[in-house]
């Protein structure tokens, strides 16, 4: 499994919990995901049956063009919250003209909303209320 893909999952999760899915982004308006940087280091092991808590932590937007964000993982043993996991990513979209052209495009107000936490409030379960 490729850094990207480790935090993936969870950016899919967080951005359609916030009205900005990279699906939606895809089917509307032709942005496909760029990833120029990511990182993860595994800081302990996750047990099997343990349950994980995840943080997902916008950063930085920058310029409307791309956004770096921190994911941190703990598990819960003995009553203390151990991390065993941290990473960071640094995402863009980019619209594709054609299989050689290709340009980053500026963040719309939907997705600049959902990035600084300005797309709804977050219930309990991660969902948009």
């Amino acid at each position: 499994m490729t850094r990207a893909s480790a935090i993936g999952p969870l950016l899919l999760t967080w951005s359609a919990d916030r009205g900005a899915s990279i699906k939606t982004l895809l089917d509307e308006q032709n942005w496909i995901p760029v990833v120029p940087k990511s990182r993860i280091t595994i800081l302990d092991e996750a047990k099997m049956e343990e349950e994980l808590l995840t943080i997902f932590t916008v950063e930085e937007v920058f310029k409307r063009y791309t956004f770096t964000a921190r994911m941190d993982c703990y598990v819960q043993r003995d009553g203390m919250l151990v991390p065993t996991a941290t990473g960071r990513i640094t995402h863009g979209w980019a619209e594709i003209e054609n299989r050689r052209d290709w340009s980053m495009v500026r963040f719309d107000d939907r997705l600049t909303d959902a990035l600084t936490g300005k797309a709804g409030g977050i219930s309990q379960r991660g969902r948009v209320r």
